[in-house]
C-alpha cells in the first residue's frame, strides 16, 4: 500500500503543470545563452559608447554645428535602443515562457520602438541633407532651423508609428502539450491569437513597417550612390587641376619676364624666377650675363630698384581658406554618414530576410510552438542582427573623425566635462 502511494506521488510530481512549465522554460532559456552574452555586450558597448559620442559632440565640440547637428541626436537614440532593447530581449530570453507583467511589456516595447524608429528616420533625414548639400549645392540652404524641424518631424513620426504597439503587444499566453498535459506559459509578445480582427490588423501593420524599412534602405542606397559618385568626380577634378597647375608652374619657371613696375632709370627690368632645382655654375653665369649684359652692375654705378615680395603659388586669402576648410569638413562628415548608412543597410538585411522567410514572427506565440529548437536559434540570431548597427556608430566616429579622437584624448586630460555639467 505504501509503495502505491509513493508511485502516485512521484507521478504527481512529474506531471505537475508548474514543474513542466519550469522545465520547458529552462530548456528554451538554455538555447539562447550565447545570445544573452551578446545582449549584455550590446548594452555595455552600445549604451556607453553612444553616450560618449553624445557628450563629446554636444558639450565639447565648438564652432558651427550644421554638419554635426544630427550626431548627438542620433547617438542618444542609439544609446537608448542599446539600453532598452537588449534588456527587454535578455529578460525574454531568460524567461521565454514565464514573463509576467502586461504594463511593463507595453511600455518597454513602446519606448524601444520610438527610439528605434527615430534612429532609422534620422538616418533618412541625414541622407537627404547630405544629398542636397553635395548634389544640389545651389538649392535652398539646409540651415540649422531646417535641421531642427526635420528632427522634430522624425521623432513625431516615430512616436505615431509606435503607438499601435501599445495595443498589439502585451502579456500573451503560450500553450504547449507536454506529457499529455496542456502547459500554459506567458511572455511579452503580439496578441495575434486574441481575435481574428486583431490578427489581421497586426499582419497588415507588420507588412506596412516592412515596406517602410525597405523603402528607407532603397532611398539610402540611391542617395548615397549619387553622393559617392559626386565626391569621386570632384576628387578627380581637383587632382587633375592640381596636376595641370604643377605642370604649368614648372614651365613658367624657365621663362624670364619683364616687369615695368620694377624699373631702373625708367627702363624695364628683366626678372628671372627662382629655379626649384639646384643651379649649376653655367646657369649662374648665364643669369649674371642676363642681369648685366655690359658688365658688372657696380661698374656702371649704383642703382637701387625696389623689389616687391611675391606670394607663393597656390596662396589664398583668409576667406578662401575658410571656405575651402568648410568644404573639407562637410565632405568628411558626408563620408562618415555614408559609412554609417552602408553598415546600417548591411546589418538590417538579415533581419529583413528572417522576417521574409520565417513563417511566424519572433514576437508571435506560434513561433515558440511550431518551430524546432534549431529554427528558433537561427531565426532569433537573424532577428537581432540590427543591434550591431547601433553599437557600431561610435567606432565610425572614432575612425573617420579626427576631431572626435582628439577631443576624447583631451577630455581625458582636462576638466571639460566637469565644467560643462557645473561640477
Amino acid at each position: 500500500m505504501t509503495s502505491l502511494n509513493n508511485t502516485a506521488s512521484v507521478t504527481l510530481v512529474f506531471t505537475d503543470p508548474d514543474v513542466l512549465l519550469h522545465e520547458w522554460n529552462t530548456r528554451l532559456a538554455l538555447l539562447f545563452i550565447p545570445l544573452d552574452v551578446l545582449f549584455v555586450l550590446t548594452t555595455l558597448l552600445g549604451f556607453f559608447g553612444n553616450m560618449v559620442v553624445f557628450i563629446v559632440y554636444r558639450f565639447c565640440m565648438k564652432g558651427k554645428i550644421n554638419d554635426r547637428f544630427f550626431i548627438p541626436l542620433l547617438a542618444i537614440m542609439d544609446a537608448f535602443v542599446c539600453l532598452v532593447g537588449p534588456i527587454i530581449s535578455l529578460i525574454l530570453s531568460i524567461r521565454p515562457v514565464t514573463f509576467y507583467g502586461d504594463a511593463i511589456c507595453k511600455m518597454s516595447i513602446f519606448v524601444f520602438r520610438v527610439m528605434l524608429n527615430s534612429s532609422v528616420l534620422l538616418m533618412l533625414v541625414i541622407a537627404i541633407q547630405r544629398f542636397r548639400k553635395v548634389c544640389r549645392p545651389f538649392g535652398k540652404k539646409y540651415d540649422l532651423k531646417r535641421c531642427k524641424i526635420d528632427a522634430g518631424i522624425s521623432i513625431s513620426t516615430a512616436i505615431v508609428m509606435a503607438i499601435p504597439q501599445l495595443v498589439f503587444f502585451g502579456e500573451i499566453p503560450i500553450r504547449e502539450t507536454i506529457q499529455n498535459i496542456t502547459v500554459v506559459g506567458y511572455r511579452c509578445g503580439l496578441r495575434t491569437e486574441e481575435s481574428e480582427l486583431m490578427n489581421i490588423t497586426i499582419y497588415y501593420y507588420q507588412v506596412l513597417c516592412f515596406v517602410v524599412v525597405v523603402a528607407i534602405l532603397i532611398a539610402l542606397i540611391v542617395m548615397y550612390s549619387c553622393v559617392g559618385q559626386k565626391i569621386y568626380i570632384q576628387t578627380k577634378r581637383v587632382e587633375n587641376s592640381r596636376a595641370s597647375s604643377m605642370t604649368s608652374g614648372s614651365e613658367s619657371d624657365c621663362q624670364p619676364t619683364y616687369s615695368p613696375a620694377n624699373s631702373c632709370n625708367g627702363g624695364p627690368r628683366l626678372q628671372i624666377p627662382e629655379r626649384k632645382t639646384p643651379t649649376s655654375e653655367s646657369d649662374l653665369s648665364t643669369r649674371q650675363n642676363l642681369m648685366s649684359p655690359k658688365g658688372s652692375r657696380r661698374s656702371r654705378g649704383s642703382c637701387s630698384c625696389p623689389t616687391s615680395p611675391t606670394s607663393p603659388t597656390g596662396s589664398m586669402s583668409k576667406p578662401q581658406f575658410k571656405q575651402k576648410r568648410a568644404r573639407s569638413v562637410s565632405r568628411r562628415y558626408t563620408i562618415l554618414f555614408m559609412g554609417i548608412s552602408i553598415f546600417f543597410v548591411v546589418s538590417y538585411l538579415p533581419t529583413l530576410l528572417a522576417n521574409m522567410f520565417s513563417k511566424e514572427m519572433w514576437d508571435a506565440p506560434s513561433f515558440w510552438i511550431n518551430n524546432s529548437d534549431e529554427q528558433k536559434q537561427m531565426y532569433t540570431y537573424l532577428f537581432f542582427t540590427y543591434f550591431i548597427n547601433h553599437i557600431a556608430n561610435p567606432f565610425f566616429y572614432g575612425f573617420f573623425d579626427s576631431s572626435f579622437r582628439r577631443m576624447i584624448v583631451k577630455s581625458c586630460r582636462c576638466r571639460c566635462l566637469e565644467y560643462r555639467f557645473g561640477k
